[in-house]
């Protein structure tokens, strides 16, 4: 039944990429044609970009650095079964990041530059993410670890500080909530409260901003408090694989 609804598979997507099941996903985003539905936009390429990330991780644990690269650039383009298009300013600074570190594992300091400031591209100012085009906290992350990289460890500092801040100061805050097709591709939107939803999202950044300050503890506790909320949460497993994976040690 899962498997005959684009919906339902996209949610299956979503469990085996948090589970670990990387081969199993990869599989049918290689085979199944896809058909964008409304209110679902970004679900299937969203899935398609973790799967990517994932397997990528996988491959740096095991320090196969130019098979992950290879991964990470497949992930730069859409397959056509997927059914939908790049958005138009997609900065991707987790890719570029990942690759800046698999070309400086591998001794080419040169291309892991020009990597690191690929990574640095977009915006930088944090903001309550409710919406499908708005710009990814974590790639805020990865946008810092890139500062770091590229020798602006001030700069880096002052930006993971204000996670902390911004997680502080907005805690509290009561969103309204908002119904527009393309803003909310959860399978049932009414399912969880704006609330909540933002209580998850302060939770993130402040583990991103721990973890970007080198306070790891305070970041998987953070994490795990998230998780505890939303067992599902797609790129909290992916923070915490690329954790795992030994990058930032």
């Amino acid at each position: 039944m899962v498997l005959k609804r684009d919906d339902l598979t996209a949610e299956l997507l979503s469990l085996w990429n948090a589970a670990g099941h990387y081969a199993d996903a990869a599989t049918i985003l290689g085979t199944r044609v896809f058909h964008p539905w409304e209110g679902g936009e970004g679900k299937v390429t969203g899935q398609y970009l973790l799967n990517q990330l994932h397997r990528a991780l996988q491959l740096i644990e095991r320090k196969a650095f130019t098979q992950a690269a290879r991964c990470l650039n497949e992930a730069l383009r859409y397959p056509d079964n997927l059914g939908e298009g790049r958005l138009p300013g997609q900065t991707d600074n987790d890719i570029w990041y990942l690759l800046g570190y698999c070309a400086e594992q591998a001794g080419d300091a040169h291309r892991a530059a020009e990597y690191y400031q690929l990574a640095l591209q977009g915006g930088s100012t944090l903001d309550a993410g409710r919406y499908y085009n708005d710009q990814p906290a974590d790639y805020l992350f990865w946008q810092g670890i890139a500062l770091r990289k590229s020798g602006n460890s001030t700069q880096a500092e002052q930006h993971f500080q204000n996670f902390i801040a911004w997680a502080r100061q907005h805690r509290d805050d009561v969103p309204q909530a908002d119904f527009f097709a393309v803003s909310l591709p959860d399978l049932v939107v009414l399912d969880v409260s704006a609330q909540r939803q933002h209580q998850q999202h302060c939770l993130f950044i402040e583990a991103l901003g721990h973890l970007g300050l080198g306070n790891v503890s305070a970041s998987q506790q953070a994490m795990q408090r998230l998780l505890q909320l939303n067992p599902a949460h797609d790129k909290a497993h992916l923070i915490r694989h690329a954790l795992q994976s030994g990058m930032f040690s």
